[in-house]
């Protein structure tokens, strides 16, 4: 059709910060988990990366398999005291917060999400290990990432760092940080509806899954319809339940991606206009 539109950025543009990042350390924070010990471990193991490539530049001695292991073992034991349906005695969630073993898993959790997503690149169709919302409906993830979304909205708009050894042995630490708080910048507020008043279309492109961006444009009242949404698309089981991987087919809406996702899904609407 004839009618102009505008392409929106979100993460950082159209907000304050990352959704998918507030949302993962919500996740770890809460143990929202959906995956048995063994399913974790798989999923942290799945797709065609190179394992045994050091878990970030500055560790060389240590490979993101090993680091997944020791990940893995954590939340074995996390899962025995207190996810596990099964679990007779479980203890409350803030003093398990406050035990040396889920501090160490919230720790290495940081650091895996960080390097993970530095180093490997997603593919279509292919797992993705740092996305953790295996087991999850759309309903339950659209619940979950609006609790995130409140939590982040709360917190001070500041830069935080973890800072520990990633080995108990090591005498070097490693630091992840954390650009923390979401806001809905007002004035980005006004220039969609703006846009919208004059009849131009408004998408919103992102490099997030698309699950927590809908929730993020439905939480904060960004005016643009759902389907006008183009981001992470993940995989999904024959029940509908989310699978940390990307959909077969779907655009990796990241760096270039973003452009042949521009190319192939919005000039087509548009006259072939860009």
């Amino acid at each position: 059709h004839e009618r102009a539109y505008v392409v929106f950025d979100f993460d950082n543009t159209s907000i304050y910060n990352d959704i998918e990042d507030h949302t993962t350390l919500y996740m770890t924070q809460q143990l929202a988990f959906r995956m048995t010990a063994e399913e974790f471990s798989s999923s942290l193991q799945a797709g065609p990366f190179d394992f045994n490539l050091p878990i970030s530049p500055e560790f060389s001695s240590l490979t993101t398999l090993d680091f997944i292991q020791l990940l893995t073992t954590d939340y074995c034991q996390l899962y025995t005291q207190y996810l596990s349906p099964s679990t007779s005695s479980r203890p409350s969630l803030s003093l398990l917060q406050r035990s040396p073993l889920f501090q160490r898993f919230y720790f290495h959790m940081r650091v895996f999400y960080t390097a993970f997503n530095q180093r490997y690149t997603r593919l279509a169709g292919q797992a993705w290990p740092a996305y953790f919302y295996q087991g999850y409906s759309s309903t339950d993830l659209f619940t979950l990432t609006q609790q995130a979304l409140k939590w982040g909205s709360q917190l001070p708009l500041t830069y935080t760092s973890l800072t520990a050894p990633l080995l108990p042995s090591s005498t070097q630490n490693f630091r992840p940080g954390f650009s923390q708080g979401l806001r809905l910048p007002l004035d980005i507020l006004h220039l969609y509806q703006a846009f919208k008043a004059h009849q131009i279309e408004v998408y919103i492109l992102s490099a997030s899954p698309l699950p927590l961006v809908q929730a993020a444009v439905h939480y904060f009242g960004y005016p643009l319809a759902t389907d006008h949404i183009l981001a992470m698309k993940l995989q999904r089981d024959s029940t509908d339940h989310m699978q940390n991987r990307m959909a077969k087919g779907a655009f990796i809406t990241q760096g270039k991606g973003k452009k042949e996702a521009l190319d192939q899904l919005l000039k087509p609407l548009h006259r072939q206009k860009l």
